[in-house]
This record gives C-alpha cells, sequence and structure tokens, in this order.
C-alpha cells in the first residue's frame, strides 16, 4: 500500500474487479515468515484486506486466492517441510480448513480459494474453498518439459532458450498426443467440478507455462493450445472464469499484436454458457 489501493481504484474506474492472489516467495526480509501456521495466515490476508476496506474499494475484489499454486515450494516456503511429501495433502487440507473460515468471518461476502498447480488435488478434501482455481497447462498434464530438457532455470535464460529452441519442434511432432494430455486435464477438472458442486476458475492455462518474447518469436503453437484450451474449457459449462493464456499482457508483445485472436477469445468466454447448478 498505498499502490495496491491505487491499482483497485483505477480498475474500479474501468468497471473491472480485481481479484488477489500472492506468491510467498523467499524474499530478503523473509515476509513468509511472519506466520507459522494457518491462523497466521489469515492475519495476514486480513491486514491487506482491512486496508482494502477501509479505502471502500472491498466491493471491487472479486475473490481472494491465499496462496499462489499451493503447496509448490516456490511459493510455500512458510508450508514445505522436509518431513512432507506432496502425496500426503493432509498437512495442507489443514492450511486451507483453518484460514479460510477465518477470513470468512470478517468478510463474508468475498469468495476464497486456494489454487493449484494443474490436477494434482483432484480427489483432495477441498470443501474450504468456495471454487476450484486449477492452473492447467499441456505442459503441466505431460511429461513436455522433461522431454525437451526445460528446468524451471528461475534465474538463468537457459530455460527460455531451451523451450525456444526445441519447444515447437517438439510440440509439431505429434500435436494431436500433446493437444490430448491438455484435453484430458481439462475434462478431469471439469467432472470434479460437478462432482463437488463448485465451480471452477483458471487464471494461467493451456499452452506451456513459461515462454520468452523475443523479436520475431514465432507464437503460433502457444496460441493454437490456448484457443483449444478455452474452447475446450467453455464447452463443459463448468468455468466461470477463464483466462486466454498465460501471455496476454501488453508486455509480450508477440502474443498481445494479435488482437483480432484476443477479440475472437473473449468474445467466446463471455458468451458461453454456464451450467445451472453455478447459478448462485
Amino acid at each position: 500500500q498505498p499502490g495496491l489501493n491505487e491499482f483497485i481504484a483505477k480498475a474500479a474506474d474501468r468497471g473491472i474487479k480485481v481479484a488477489l492472489s500472492t506468491w510467498w516467495r523467499d524474499d530478503q526480509a523473509k515476509s513468509h515468515c511472519q506466520f507459522e501456521n494457518p491462523a497466521g495466515l489469515a492475519r495476514a490476508w486480513l491486514a491487506t484486506l482491512d486496508t482494502v476496506a477501509a479505502a471502500g474499494l472491498l466491493e471491487n475484489i472479486l475473490y481472494v486466492d491465499l496462496n499462489n499454486e499451493f503447496p509448490l515450494p516456490n511459493w510455500t516456503p512458510y508450508a514445505r517441510h522436509p518431513s512432507r511429501d506432496i502425496d500426503d495433502y493432509a498437512p495442507y487440507v489443514a492450511w486451507m480448513a483453518e484460514s479460510i473460515p477465518l477470513l470468512r468471518a470478517a468478510y463474508p461476502e468475498l469468495a476464497y480459494t486456494f489454487s493449484f498447480y494443474g490436477t494434482e488435488w483432484y480427489g483432495n478434501d477441498v470443501s474450504a474453498l468456495d471454487f476450484l482455481e486449477p492452473h492447467i497447462w499441456m505442459t503441466s498434464e505431460s511429461d513436455f518439459y522433461k522431454r525437451i530438457g526445460y528446468n524451471f532455470e528461475t534465474f538463468d535464460p537457459v530455460g527460455y532458450e531451451t523451450l525456444v529452441a526445441k519447444g515447437e519442434a517438439q510440440y509439431r511432432q505429434d500435436p494431436a498426443y500433446w493437444q490430448g494430455k491438455l484435453l484430458a486435464g481439462i475434462d478431469k477438472m471439469a467432472e470434479w467440478s460437478r462432482t463437488l458442486g463448485k465451480p471452477l476458475g483458471t487464471t494461467e492455462c493451456w499452452g506451456s507455462v513459461v515462454f520468452k518474447d523475443w523479436p520475431g518469436l514465432d507464437w503460433s503453437w502457444e496460441k493454437e493450445l490456448c484457443e483449444l484450451g478455452v474452447r475446450h474449457a467453455v464447452s463443459t459449462g463448468r468455468w466461470t472464469a477463464i483466462a486466454t493464456s498465460n501471455f496476454c499482457g501488453p508486455q509480450f508483445r508477440g502474443m498481445w499484436r494479435d488482437i483480432d485472436w484476443h477479440l475472437r477469445l473473449t468474445d467466446l468466454i463471455k458468451s458461453a454458457p454456464i451450467e445451472d447448478d453455478l447459478w448462485q
């Protein structure tokens, strides 16, 4: 603050609501050390929501994602422990089940969730969430990265260089195979949504998780996967919020410059039917 409230206000002036999320990075200030339990996580969020409410901007908040892609270690240094394995979801279910009710008691008008990577939470207890926010990509649902040798090199451009050099060639060898992996992930989440009676929202999605906007770079394979993902997701009737890609900001000029593509997919998203049980 005050940057956050200034942004929310500018969005409100344009008729846009804001969804809040956070990446709890292991920063130099060790911000995540402010809390050691779910109640502490809730207090950290309450401190932020209180400042938004005090400015009269709470009605402009669409929802709160307490933690991006929970519990991946890059975004949840506070929750990961060497004795915990991602195969055991019980400790992480507790973070959801205990933190959200504390926020809901203070601000019941908001929707709350924890977003997650791919379909990995499928079948686990997410009853505390108001809606599901899986981030689904072809790469999260397959061994695509392994095949091309990409290893999420956070502070080294070699990862981007590998993806640019090998990504499209790998995809073009058998596009139907990679497309099938994406469609299967979407279908899996749609089926889970129906089972739980919870809507879906996806803010990162469809092609690869990362890409680099270098001059002259061909975005055709990314856009092909992203359009396929949007079209299939809207056809399920389970998504109430859909992004077109990870790259729909103007800093990605290779994607941004195709205005017709964005307009076409935005119209598709806005006109898509939503199944009756989600109208609440």
